[in-house]
């Protein structure tokens, strides 16, 4: 599911980004607005906890986690929004906002709502 690969990028692009902070530190090099960083490395570990809950709770069509999940892709591609602004286009450019939109077209499908709420067997 698309949820989970994103989890997956997002943990990965995050850890990446702490060790990069880390490394400049550990040379002693001031990074231009780390506090910043480390508060967009945090949000986007507690969105990927968020996204790992919202696909497990999917997979079972639990019926608050859809909607928990779009609220958690729209929160997402804010964070992504915010990236862009100030970092230009990256390779997290595509986790930050390209998987989040698809994901949320995903989400708002009329054949995953479909799926999502019939009947359990």
């Amino acid at each position: 599911m698309l949820l989970f690969v994103q989890a997956l990028f997002n943990a990965l692009f995050a850890g990446l980004l702490l060790a990069e902070l880390n490394n400049a530190a550990e040379h002693g090099q001031t990074v231009l607005n780390a506090g910043f960083v480390r508060f967009g490395v945090g949000l986007s570990l507690v969105t990927t906890g968020a996204q790992l809950i919202c696909a497990i709770l999917i997979l079972r069509r639990i019926p608050w986690s859809r909607p928990l999940a779009i609220g958690v892709e729209v929160v997402t591609i804010g964070s992504g929004i915010i990236a862009l602004v100030n970092n230009g286009a990256s390779p997290q450019f595509f986790t930050g906002l390209g998987l989040p939109v698809l994901a949320l077209v995903y989400l708002m499908n009329h054949e995953f709502t479909a799926w999502f709420t019939q009947d359990r067997r």
